[in-house]
């Protein structure tokens, strides 16, 4: 999956979960310089909420000057569990994904593939 902010498209994140297997390359770019994230978790679904047991936090691409990527990988990178909440739309294939955490946002995105609930 691949989820781009509609009020930042600078900021995305490509996702893969397989088995409970969940990771993520958190990508943000700024003017000539990038910053990239490899998160790796355990994932879990309940009912419409993702939980993700985070294993590991790691800089693939550490920019010269502080970022708001940065800081929230920093600022979280002691905490081991997330929570969103989720909704799919399977008429549309789309799925939108609701964070409370650094900042109040909903990002949709269109999906191909299968999306299991367990």
């Amino acid at each position: 999956m691949n989820l781009i902010d509609s009020k930042n498209p600078n900021f995305q994140i490509k996702m893969t979960c397989f088995k409970g297997n969940y990771v993520a390359l958190q990508t943000l770019k700024y003017g000539d310089s990038t910053s990239k994230w490899k998160i790796t978790a355990r994932q879990f679904n309940l009912f419409n909420q993702v939980i993700l047991y985070i294993n590991k936090r790691s800089p693939l691409v550490k920019p010269t000057y502080n970022n708001k990527l940065d800081d929230y990988n920093q600022l979280v990178f002691d905490q081991r569990l997330l929570f969103y909440a989720y909704k799919i739309d399977k008429k549309k294939n789309t799925i939108t994904v609701y964070e409370d955490f650094p900042e109040r946002r909903a990002i949709t995105t269109e999906f191909t593939g299968k999306i299991s609930q367990w």
